[in-house]
């Protein structure tokens, strides 16, 4: 119970930084990774250290080819790497899983808002049409305005939020 409240003290000021900054800096993320590791050291010895790499190599082998499309920015994998640390590999993964729930619905919210449902389907339909076309995986374009983009540091708090009440309630 102790590691998912920390994992939530952890996440909210990175939601905070990612709003206010558009980003989340490398300077907050290491001591979290280091903290992480030397927790897993400390609790479980060298098997510890190992599994703690373990899900961090996971969580970074799943949310790196995400940065290539331009879906999750560079600072949030690192965040989410790093906070894995906290967890065994299945409570990683369900984290991942929560957060990218938690921007899904953020997403469809604003779309649904804007009205922009039907746009939004042409313009996915037209990436996957030329991705398959030039057999490549390139960047997604979005409409062209800022307020595209959601802040997924809340999105990763919000996971940890929802792992805490799924995992301990």
């Amino acid at each position: 119970m102790m590691r998912f409240m920390i994992a939530s003290l952890i996440t909210w000021p990175a939601a905070i930084m990612d709003i206010r900054l558009k980003k989340i800096p490398n300077l907050y993320i290491l001591p979290i990774a280091l903290t992480g590791l030397i927790s897993c050291s400390v609790r479980f010895g060298l098997k510890g250290l190992g599994l703690g790499l373990l899900n961090m190599m996971v969580s970074l082998l799943i949310l790196i080819p995400l940065n290539v499309t331009g879906s999750i920015g560079a600072g949030d994998i690192k965040l989410m790497a790093a906070v894995s640390l906290i967890f065994t590999t299945r409570e990683s993964l369900y984290f991942i899983f929560l957060s990218f729930l938690a921007g899904a619905a953020w997403s469809l919210i604003r779309i649904a808002r804007r009205k922009e449902l039907i746009i939004r389907i042409y313009t996915l339909r037209d990436y996957l049409m030329e991705c398959f076309r030039e057999g490549k995986v390139k960047r997604y374009k979005s409409l062209g305005t800022e307020n595209d983009v959601i802040p997924f540091g809340v999105c990763i708090f919000a996971g940890t939020l929802l792992l805490f009440v799924t995992e301990v309630w």
